[in-house]
């Protein structure tokens, strides 16, 4: 089994999406080929509103794996305010960049997902690689 710094070295050599697209990482075409990609893939090509939760101004989004920031610019062009965190740098890099270029706000932080830092309870939903999890209003 891999340890949590062979996984980190290996995701920050290869940030996920950087092998399959021709595009230049961090590029408008590299973020809007990979969005095709995923809708296309995930979603048989129209990507469903029904799994963004409701009531999201205001509310807070963990976006646990962020990637290149697929989910972190959806949740928040739906009005969350989301934290992206990533195991590696370059991926929170590439998620920074893509929230830049589509213009949604964003912030970061690398997190081991299995030692993280932030206090507790403080995000109202959690998405981790599209599993979505949310704190239901009590």
């Amino acid at each position: 089994m891999a340890t949590v710094d062979e996984v980190r070295l290996f995701w920050g050599r290869n940030p996920l999406w950087t092998g399959e697209s021709a595009d230049k990482p961090g590029s408008r075409e590299f973020f809007e080929e990979h969005s095709r990609v995923v809708v296309a893939d995930g979603f048989a090509g129209e990507l469903d509103e029904r799994i963004f939760p409701g009531g999201a101004t205001g509310r807070r989004a963990l976006d646990l794996g962020c990637e290149p920031g697929f989910w972190t610019v959806e949740l928040a062009r739906r009005g969350w305010r989301v934290t992206g965190a990533d195991l590696t740098e370059n991926a929170v890099l590439l998620a920074r960049r893509r929230c830049q270029l589509f213009g949604v706000a964003a912030q970061f932080s690398v997190q081991n997902a299995e030692a993280m830092t932030f206090p507790d309870e403080v995000f109202d939903h959690v998405n981790c690689q599209g599993v979505i999890h949310h704190t239901p209003d009590t």
